[in-house]
C-alpha cells in the first residue's frame, strides 16, 4: 500500500486521546479514494490504514483480500466495526460520517 499512498497526508489513530501506534493515510479527494487498495494481492502488515473521509459506503470490487472497516461518527467515535469484508462486496453504514 505504501506506493499508492506515499503522497497522502497521515494522522495517528488515537483512543481516549492517546496514540495507539497505527498510522492512517488520509484519502480525502476523489483521486485518492479511487486509488484505494485495489490491486495488491495481500494487505501489508505495516500498521497502516486508509481513512476514506466523508464515506458511507465502501466496495471491495477489485480487492484480493478481506478488509477490516471501522465506521466513524461525525465527532470521530466508532459506531460500527466490520472486521472482515470479503472481496466483491459492498458495505454501507448510513450513520457514518
Amino acid at each position: 500500500m505504501r506506493e499508492r499512498t506515499n503522497g497522502l497526508p497521515s494522522v495517528t489513530l488515537r483512543a481516549d486521546g492517546r496514540p495507539v501506534g497505527v498510522e492512517l493515510k488520509v484519502a480525502d479527494s476523489f483521486k485518492a479514494k479511487a486509488m484505494g487498495l485495489a490491486g495488491p494481492s495481500v494487505m501489508p502488515c505495516d500498521q497502516t490504514g486508509l481513512w476514506l473521509t466523508r464515506t458511507r459506503s465502501v466496495h471491495t470490487f477489485g480487492m484480493r483480500f478481506h478488509l477490516g472497516l471501522i465506521w466513524l461518527s461525525r465527532d470521530g467515535h466508532i459506531i460500527r466495526i466490520d472486521p472482515s469484508v470479503a472481496p466483491r462486496r459492498l458495505a454501507t453504514c448510513i450513520r457514518a460520517a
